[in-house]
């Protein structure tokens, strides 16, 4: 090894080693977290897939969605977690601290491939590792399929740049590998081979018959997995048009976030409907647009300026299906999350590290001294937030101080509260997610607590509530049919039931209540026929043998 390759050996080693350092000195106090109830229940404490690792288990991994995104390899991480510490907390929390800073590793060595500026590279690399808008995807341990898809996609671009260089077909051959990983840990990563297409313009200055040959092998597992990614999602109630205008409004939400690096939180809340007629959506649209348009026309000039703001929007697009994403009629529930822009934010990343180098004339040690402050500052901020995610209230308490309107942060601390069996603080925060308006969940709670307090008229409104702003709840529909039902509102129970019918034809209790309604209501025939379902569903049930018996009598 010659003198030359030592030193670049030493510096590359320097560099991974300092970035390791970095993250979890910010993370190390958060490996002590909870698991909170924000998705970890779904997907890590209440999910047999997750516990253990067979081969039965990682057919079911392969073979489910989580519920709304295919995830496999996920849940393969969390069942290799599982195999190791069980459900303690620390080991899912320290795999993803470790794979945030495999991926800002990453960041470096494919930011100095592109520019061949190692100073503009490793800053570009401390911003990610070091930004608090990047929490999110670290400290929640739920948030594990955005940092594994992230290190399958880094590496990916990284093999194919090195591909470019060499020719060697094996670098090739691992980013796609690479990329069909990333997109079996989270679909999210399919604009890749855009990027892909971007990195040559922005090496070469076009775009040439052989980049797109290259790329298709990449296109093609897009469009496959995410083909196999639309049979679990769910589309919401909000039309494509909403969710664009939600999605704009969103990427200048999110860019604010990384200039002005407070007021971070679990939920950003977007109630009402989105049409064009909002001016707070058309703003955002004619910015992006705007924007959009400077960097292409700038694009010979500033090409890193246009590149960085083309890899921001292309990563950033997939979030839009999910912008809107409530089920209810009038309400949606959320504008973004901060995890999404966990690979979008590279771009603006890479735009102000080559932005400072090229702008600043100054001595090199105040310039290094000015890195060194705002990594400094954004990494105290950033260990700061991980410990947000403490627990459910602590996250949930956070959001409340930020948006205290939020109804599904007030929703859910009272369902946290429930769960501990504090259902005074439930009710209380139930009603008042509730109070501006309230979610179809929301309205749920309410009237569950209402039934558990024996307050059959509050709690028959709130279950009319909540199948208002969305009819596709069955719970709702189950336990409204029922109210009406013992308040002897025959025809409004067996509609009510009717519907939750339809909506889960294989629901015992569905059945079984109405038997009872249509029991209750003089109709033998129809009450036969259901209890008779009930049977067919569950040969056991002693409730449903013993009416058929009496009515048969009759």
């Amino acid at each position: 090894m010659t003198i030359q390759q030592q030193v670049r050996t030493n510096e590359t080693l320097l560099f991974c080693g300092g970035i390791f350092l970095l993250v979890l000195v910010m993370y190390a106090r958060s490996l002590f977290n909870g698991f909170v109830l924000w998705d970890d229940n779904l997907l890590i404490l209440e999910n047999p897939i997750s516990h253990g690792l067979s081969l039965s288990h990682i057919w079911q991994a392969f073979t489910t969605y989580d519920p709304d995104l295919y995830v496999p390899l996920t849940f393969i991480s969390f069942q290799i977690n599982y195999l190791i510490g069980g459900l303690h907390p620390f080991i899912y929390h320290l795999t993803n601290v470790l794979l945030h800073a495999g991926n800002a590793i990453l960041v470096g060595w494919i930011i100095f491939w592109l520019s061949k500026k190692k100073s503009v590279a490793i800053f570009t690399a401390l911003l990610f590792a070091a930004h608090p808008i990047n929490v999110e995807a670290v400290a929640w341990a739920s948030a594990r399929k955005d940092v594994l898809s992230s290190f399958f996609f880094l590496l990916s671009l990284g093999l194919f740049l090195q591909w470019r260089d060499v020719k060697h077909r094996g670098w090739y051959a691992g980013g796609l590998i690479s990329f069909l990983c990333g997109l079996l840990s989270k679909v999210s990563i399919v604009p890749l081979p855009l990027i892909l297409v971007m990195t040559d313009w922005y090496r070469t200055r076009k775009i040439s018959k052989d980049s797109l040959l290259a790329t298709a092998p990449f296109f093609l597992l897009s469009v496959i997995l995410g083909v196999v990614s639309l049979y679990g999602k769910a589309g919401g109630s909000q039309t494509m048009t909403a969710k664009l205008l939600v999605g704009f409004k969103a990427v200048v939400f999110s860019l604010w976030h990384l200039v002005w690096p407070f007021g971070y939180s679990v939920v950003y809340p977007f109630v009402g409907e989105a049409t064009i007629g909002r001016i707070d959506l058309v703003i955002p649209l004619i910015i992006v647009l705007a924007a959009s348009a400077a960097a292409w026309m700038l694009r010979k000039r500033f090409p890193t300026l246009s590149f960085g703001w083309a890899w921001f929007l292309l990563l950033l697009a997939p979030s839009f299906l999910t912008a809107a994403k409530g089920q209810d009629v009038v309400t949606a529930l959320y504008l973004t999350s901060d995890r999404y822009v966990y690979l979008a934010a590279i771009g603006i990343f890479f735009v102000a590290a080559a932005g400072l180098f090229r702008i600043w004339k100054g001595p090199v040690r105040v310039k290094q001294g000015i890195v060194i402050a705002i990594v400094l500052l954004l990494g105290n901020l950033s260990a700061l937030q991980s410990l947000v995610w403490k627990n459910t209230e602590t996250l949930l308490r956070s959001a409340l101080a930020n948006y205290p309107d939020s109804a599904i942060a007030h929703n859910n601390l009272g369902a946290y509260y429930d769960s501990i069996g504090d259902s005074d603080a439930a009710a209380r925060e139930y009603a008042a997610a509730v109070e501006g308006g309230g979610t179809s969940d929301a309205w749920f709670n309410v009237g569950v607590t209402a039934m558990r307090e024996k307050r059959s008229e509050d709690a028959i409104a709130a279950f009319t509530r909540a199948v208002e702003l969305r009819p596709t709840f069955v719970n709702a529909q189950l336990n409204l049919g029922g109210l009406l039902t013992n308040a002897g509102r025959i025809e409004e129970a067996v509609e009510h039931l009717l519907a939750a019918q339809k909506l889960d034809p294989v629901n015992v209790v569905v059945y079984l209540n109405l038997g009872i309604a249509l029991e209750k209501g003089s109709d033998p025939v129809d009450a036969i026929a259901a209890y008779e379902r009930v049977l067919t569903l569950d040969l056991e049930n002693a409730f449903a043998k013993q009416r058929l018996e009496a009515l048969r009598k009759k």
